[in-house]
């Protein structure tokens, strides 16, 4: 039998719990578009459908892949071009949202997996 107190996931990007929804988020996403140069209104549906849409998990869909392409049209963008862009924004925007996410890692370090399972004895 193994024990361990470490979690067998690997760790939560924090930083993308901040997308376009949250004040923080979307400031930083607006911000990072405004840094490289990108149209803001792209960088925020752009975060939300790559980067959001990857977090989710989502399944190979039809339907998702034809929504995404009329996306696509109506932004004048290729599938590559929203990938590139993406790539592009995401450091900036990890780097704006870094005191957050360091605060929030804190946080949330305060508490232990095993005390939870021991607290819930009781």
């Amino acid at each position: 039998m193994q024990h361990t107190t470490q979690p067998t996931y690997p760790e939560f990007p924090i930083w993308v719990a901040f997308d376009r929804h949250t004040g923080l988020g979307g400031d930083a996403i607006i911000k990072a578009a405004r840094a490289i140069g990108v149209d803001t209104s792209d960088a925020l549906w752009i975060a939300f459908y790559i980067e959001g849409s990857k977090c989710s998990n989502l399944t190979p869909s039809p339907w998702w892949d034809k929504y995404l392409q009329c996306r696509y049209y109506a932004h004048k963008i290729s599938p590559e071009e929203a990938v590139n862009t993406w790539n592009r924004l995401a450091p900036v925007i990890q780097e704006l949202l870094k005191d957050r996410v360091e605060h929030i890692k804190e946080v949330l370090g305060r508490y232990s997996p095993v005390e939870e399972m021991q607290l819930a004895l009781f």
